[in-house]
């Protein structure tokens, strides 16, 4: 076997090592992220959440508007019902009004037990543009976590992806898709009207989202 025949077959073994990581990486991340949901799950069932923060939103039927905060009895009851029942199982709650992107537009901060959540909206491009300037500012005040409401994802991805986010709710009124994590981002669809979503942060950080109705 000459020289050149080796070097072949030395790239084709090392092509098909590099590949071999890629592959168990990609496994290893999802059986991973699986794993940690599941034990969230449990963690649920079994009453007990210390240490968890969880965000609590409600469905939307008709785009949001920048100042009707106006949602029905039912919605406002489930979220209250909701938000108590993970309370009482020691989780921190925040309750977003997803109705409302107005209030968030510039970023707020809120409280959850120990933790400091940034919450922002994305409604219009403008918005999107500027948004790196309001998640550096949130995290210059110390936050844990950067929350987008986001009409549609979309308008990420057409300015600067979703770099620095912690979790994009997606409020676009297509059908909703499973929560999963993009480029270290967990984002997930806002569920449709008459339901509550709720997005769960384990004490090691591993996010899952939920709804009911």
């Amino acid at each position: 076997m000459n020289q050149q025949s080796r070097e072949r077959i030395a790239l084709v073994v090392f092509l098909l090592l590099v590949v071999s990581v890629l592959v168990a990486g990609v496994v290893y991340i999802n059986v991973g992220h699986k794993w940690n949901t599941a034990a969230t799950t449990i963690d649920e069932a079994a009453g007990s959440l210390d240490g968890y923060t969880v965000l609590v939103y409600d469905g939307l039927k008709v785009p949001p508007t920048f100042d009707d905060k106006a949602e029905t009895s039912h919605q406002v009851t489930s979220k209250v019902s909701l938000a108590s029942a993970y309370e009482a199982k020691h989780a921190s709650v925040i309750t977003l009004h997803t109705g409302d992107l107005g209030f968030y537009r510039e970023g707020v901060i809120l409280k959850a037990g120990d933790k400091r959540v940034g919450v922002f909206s994305v409604a219009t491009l403008e918005d999107a543009s500027r948004y790196q300037n309001t998640v550096t500012a949130l995290k210059d005040q110390g936050v844990d976590y950067t929350v987008c409401l986001a009409w549609d994802d979309s308008l990420l991805v057409a300015a600067h992806g979703t770099r620095d986010i912690d979790v994009v709710v997606d409020l676009d009124l297509d059908p909703a898709r499973e929560g999963s994590v993009s480029s270290g981002t967990y984002e997930v669809s806002a569920p449709p009207v008459g339901k509550i979503g709720s997005v769960l942060v384990s004490p090691t950080n591993v996010v899952s989202d939920k709804s009911t109705s």
